[in-house]
């Protein structure tokens, strides 16, 4: 089950490195199990690393799918607010969408959760 391992202190590092070893099509049953779950996945502190390199090896269907699950996510301030989670999104639009078009929705849809966030300095950050 790869979403226990992604989840795991030493777990998580097994399965980046077969997403970085083997292409899309060998690790689409590891991409599969984690659609639905990628927000929750960014908060935990093993699991996030991992999305970024889900996200940085992901074709561009898949990056729509993962764009759109934070996007229409009620607790995508959580997200933003978080540690982890913000600097998946952070680097996920700095470096590893594809799309344009999936960098605007993202920074648009965080952008509208701002007034959810309650630490200041997160809200000053993403609202520059």
């Amino acid at each position: 089950d790869s979403l226990e391992y992604v989840q795991h202190e030493f777990g998580n590092f097994v399965v980046q490195e077969i997403i970085n070893l083997y292409d899309f099509e060998m690790c689409q049953g590891i991409y599969d199990q984690m659609v639905g779950h990628f927000q929750r996945l960014s908060l935990n502190k093993f699991s996030s690393k991992l999305i970024e390199t889900c996200i940085d090896r992901a074709p561009l269907e898949l990056q729509d799918k993962i764009v759109k699950e934070f996007c229409s996510s009620p607790c995508l301030h959580k997200v933003v607010q978080g540690n982890f989670g913000n600097f998946v999104l952070q680097k996920s639009i700095e470096h590893y969408l594809k799309s344009r078009h999936n960098k605007l929705e993202l920074i648009a849809s965080i952008i509208k959760c701002l007034d959810e966030v309650s630490d200041y300095k997160v809200q000053e950050k993403w609202g520059d």
